[in-house]
């Protein structure tokens, strides 16, 4: 759960900066992300990371291996 919803967020950047379309907004880790975990269980290779913002879009990345 984020503390601020998208709307607000975009709202409060684009009062300092001016949003094109493309840009990325890193909004930080989600609840229940690896770092909560005892132990933490970070993402490896062959990992499959998605995000999703309802109205918005999906996000799609495969972890691989530097």
């Amino acid at each position: 759960m984020m503390i601020f919803d998208i709307p607000f967020v975009i709202s409060y950047i684009s009062r300092f900066t001016q949003l094109e379309p493309g840009d990325l907004i890193c909004t930080g880790s989600p609840g229940g992300s690896a770092i909560e975990h005892d132990p933490p269980g970070y993402l490896k290779p062959g990992d499959h990371l998605e995000v999703q913002i309802e109205g918005v879009g999906l996000l799609q990345n495969p972890i691989e291996a530097e």
